[in-house]
């Protein structure tokens, strides 16, 4: 089996970790579509309530730079989300699997819905089914991609210069005590420097509709290309349009990523300065409707994102902190 590069070709040879490169689509592609149907159970919710049990073992020495591995052969293709990229402890971060399952979908525009919490280190199968693939472990569908758009206008852009001031003034210790999920790959205050995206939903003066972080993606995000990874902007989309919601007053309490629709219109170069935001766009029972934005120093409109997600009860929270394999 070869771990498939960017440009299409495979490496040298695949190792046994969970380490291969991005999935080959085109640069500028954009990548989906949005909110949850009434009829949706993303993350294992309203039909199959979140909980399910799912496998990793989020080692600390994970290499920061791995991507999702992928192997293939004449008849069948897997992925793998490698637990360095979870977001509860013992399933895979929402946006980062989603970007992982829109690489699976030859179409400029992708939307992905989540079934159950993506489970870690191990083979997810894709499979082609009436017009979208999905993602398989045994026979549970974990993740649904397929063709879409996106409809979100984002609100006018936070300046860099603006966010990182807020940040200075963010209260780092309240917002850790109070995290559900503090090892999150994008979100997750107990992430180190170059181990996450450290993406934080800091209240922006005079912007009271949204959050904002500033982000300089680091060489953890780098495509071989020098451009950041599809998957890492689908990460760093999702947060932001959840924590909005978690953080607001009231605050909505721990939810888990349903479905996410990103388009991206430009790949930003490694070492960019950039700004993530998200903002509230509806609530319906638990599901919570959300969007983000990524935007870069002159404003220019880089990402957009639409979420759907699932406020979690008592019970399932735990259940998502304690899964098993």
């Amino acid at each position: 089996d070869r771990a498939i590069r960017e440009d299409g070709r495979a490496p040298a040879a695949a190792s046994d970790s969970p380490q291969a490169s991005e999935q080959p689509r085109p640069a500028s592609a954009p990548a989906a579509e949005s909110a949850a149907p009434a009829d949706a159970t993303p993350a294992g919710a309203d039909a199959a309530e979140p909980g399910s049990s799912t496998s990793a073992d989020a080692s600390a020495d994970a290499d920061a730079s791995e991507t999702p591995a992928t192997d293939t052969d004449d008849t069948t293709a897997t992925v793998t989300i490698p637990a360095h990229f979870h977001g509860p402890p013992e399933s895979g971060n929402g946006g980062y699997t989603c970007g992982v399952a829109a690489a699976t979908v030859d179409a400029p525009t992708v939307q992905v819905r989540l079934r159950v919490p993506p489970p870690l280190d191990r083979p997810l199968r894709v499979e082609h089914r009436d017009g979208h693939n999905v993602l398989l472990d045994g026979d549970t569908v974990v993740a649904e991609a397929r063709p879409g758009a996106v409809a979100l206008t984002p609100p006018a852009p936070v300046g860099f210069a603006l966010a990182a001031d807020a940040l200075e003034r963010f209260d780092l210790d309240e917002y850790t005590a109070g995290h559900a999920f503090p090892t999150c790959f994008t979100c997750g205050p107990n992430r180190a420097p170059g181990d996450g995206l450290r993406i934080f939903p800091v209240p922006i003066a005079g912007r009271p509709e949204l959050v904002a972080c500033p982000w300089v993606p680091d060489d953890l995000s780098a495509g071989p290309d020098g451009r950041v990874r599809d998957e890492i902007l689908w990460a760093a989309l999702d947060c932001p349009s959840g924590m909005v919601w978690m953080v607001g007053d009231p605050p909505a309490g721990p939810a888990v990523l349903g479905q996410l629709a990103v388009e991206i219109r430009q790949r930003p170069a490694v070492g960019t300065p950039l700004v993530v935001a998200g903002w509230r766009t509806e609530a319906d029972g638990r599901k919570l409707h959300a969007g983000s934005a990524l935007w870069n120093e002159a404003g220019d409109l880089l990402a957009v994102g639409d979420a759907t997600w699932i406020q979690l009860a008592a019970d399932q929270h735990d259940t998502f902190n304690t899964a098993t394999r």
